[in-house]
This record gives structure tokens, sequence and C-alpha cells, in this order.
């Protein structure tokens, strides 16, 4: 009997340390050693919980059901002016928070160093990294958007991941070591934002498009972007004796992967599709010209049969009038 209340009292020991560690991952874990100050944010108290939802949700949406509701609807091509209001609004969103950073961190010079990029941010630079973790947000209904409208090739997996990762790298930065260091890859990304942004809006209007001959130059300015990412993150080689947030070696691999990633979509896109349209239009040239030299050919042997039948009902008449003469 004795031995039976034992193992009970163990059972429920173990059971009640299980739900206490549980318990304290889930919640007391994030409020001990996030910043204190976001445990009263609607977008980042607590655990990731509300994030993960948010960004699982949409990661289910773009890729299955969407895509599985869409699949005998016709797209939804009436959706062209909440398109064109949604970028306008995530233009003037993104240019708010560029303008609000750029005054706080002086144009991104006290990202650099071990100073003033080591300083939390007090609770203006909070509510402005909260703002940006909503943004991440909003930036899901461009792809809900493509669904919507059957466009699937846009959502590629460099699309969707991207979309994916940012919104988790942006939390965890803002719960664990909100400073400006740590802050610098967002910053950079804003401006990038509403020049995409703009391009998306003009581009839903016809009699603009012609002027959107730099569409390539999107990737070519977020390639520079995760090229300046990257020597920036690894700052936390050259400066040893600073106590750089663990959050700081992620972006570095961030960084790293998706500038091997945008490298590759524009080989892929630009210079190889590039090299087809010039194999092609050489291909095109030689059999017009292949075309045209058979052209030639074939009237100049029709001048010559032409011209010698001529000749020889000109010789036969001749030959009757001789024999006359005879």
């Amino acid at each position: 009997m004795t031995s039976a209340t034992g193992t009970s009292i163990t059972a429920a020991a173990a059971g009640s340390s299980l739900a206490s560690t549980i318990n304290y991952y889930y919640s007391r874990y994030w409020q001990e050693y996030g910043d204190p100050r976001l445990n009263k944010s609607v977008l980042m108290s607590g655990g990731p919980w509300q994030m993960l939802a948010i960004t699982m949700t949409y990661l289910v949406a773009v890729t299955w059901f969407g895509p599985y509701i869409m699949r005998k609807r016709k797209p939804m091509d009436n959706l062209i002016w909440p398109i064109r209001i949604y970028n306008a609004v995530m233009v003037i969103f993104n240019t708010y928070l560029f303008l609000n950073f750029s005054y706080k961190l002086r144009w991104g010079l006290d990202c650099w160093g071990c100073g003033k990029s080591m300083q939390r941010f007090d609770q203006a630079g909070l509510i402005l990294w909260e703002l940006t973790l909503l943004s991440r947000y909003f930036d899901f209904f461009d792809s809900l958007f493509f669904v919507c409208r059957k466009k699937f090739s846009h959502l590629s997996v460099l699309h969707v991941s991207h979309h994916t990762i940012v919104p988790i790298i942006v939390w965890f930065a803002g719960k664990f070591e909100p400073t400006p260091v740590v802050v610098f890859a967002g910053y950079i990304n804003l401006p990038i934002h509403m020049i995409m942004y703009s391009y998306y809006g003009l581009s839903t209007f016809p009699k603009m498009r012609k002027f959107l001959w730099w569409k390539k130059y999107l990737t070519t300015i977020q390639i520079i972007q995760f090229m300046i990412d990257l020597v920036h993150s690894l700052q936390v080689f050259y400066f040893p004796t600073c106590k750089y947030h663990p959050i700081t070696y992620v972006q570095t691999a961030f960084s790293l992967t998706f500038l091997y990633l945008f490298l590759q979509f524009y080989l892929r896109s630009y210079i190889s599709r590039g090299k087809s349209s010039t194999t092609t239009a050489t291909t095109s040239t030689t059999a017009t010209t292949t075309t045209k030299a058979t052209t030639c050919a074939g009237t100049a042997a029709a001048h010559a049969t032409r011209n010698g039948t001529v000749a020889i009902e000109q010789l036969h008449v001749k030959a009757q009038d001789a024999k006359k003469f005879d």
C-alpha cells in the first residue's frame, strides 16, 4: 500500500513538474528574458505564439488552402482598386516608418560599431518596432491577392519563404534585443518596400506600364540591400569585445541565405532569359536570311528559264524565216 502511494505521489510530482515546465516556456520564460516593456504589447507580449499562428496561417493559405479554394473558380480580376489602395497604403506606411527610424538612428549611423548601436530603444522606438512587425503582417496581403487572381507563378519559394521568415526574425529581435544594430536590416529594407509597392501600384495602370522599364532593377536593389546587410552583420566578428546578442548571428545567416537566393533568381530571370532571347533572335534572323536567299535564287532561276525559253523561240522564228528565203 505504501509502495502504491509512493508511486502515485511520484507520478503526480512528475506531472506537476511537466506542467510547470510547459507553463514556464509557454509564458514566464518570455517575460523573464524578453524586454519587460513589451509585456503589455498587443503584438509582442508573452511568447511568440500569436506571431507563429498568424505566420503559419499565411503559409497554409497561400501554399495549400487558397489554391485549393480557387482551383475551380475564375480569377478575381475585379480586385484592381483594392490592390491599388493596398499598394498606396503600404507606400505611405513604409515611408512613415523609414522617416521615423531615420530620425532615431541618424540615418543609420547609430547602427554601426559598439557605441549607440548597443543601446536599447526607448518606448517610442519599441512602438516603431511593433509597427514594423505589423507592416510585415500586411505584406501577406500581396500573396493573398496573387491567390485570388490565380497568379500562382508569383508565389515562388523565394517569395513565400521571405514573407514567412521575416516576421519571425522581427519578433525575436524586438523581444530580446531591440537595439539599432539589430534593427538595421529592417531599417534599410523600408525604402526597398517603398519602391516595390510604388512599382506594383503603378503597374495596375495600363498607361503607366511603358514607363516601368526598370522592373529588373527591383531585384538588383534587393541584392544590394542583402550585401549591405551581410557586411553590417559581419561586424560581430570585427568587434569581438562587443557582446552582441545571438540574434545577430541569425541575421548573418539570413542575409547570406537570401543574398544567394536573390542572386539565383536574378541570374535565372534576366541573365539566362536574355541569352535565350538572343539565341532565338539569331536563329530567327538566320532562318529569315536563308528564306530570302532561297526566294532570290528561285526568282533568278525562274527569270533564267523564262529568258531561255524566249531565246529558243526567237531562234525558231529565225529558222522559219530562213526556210522561206530558200
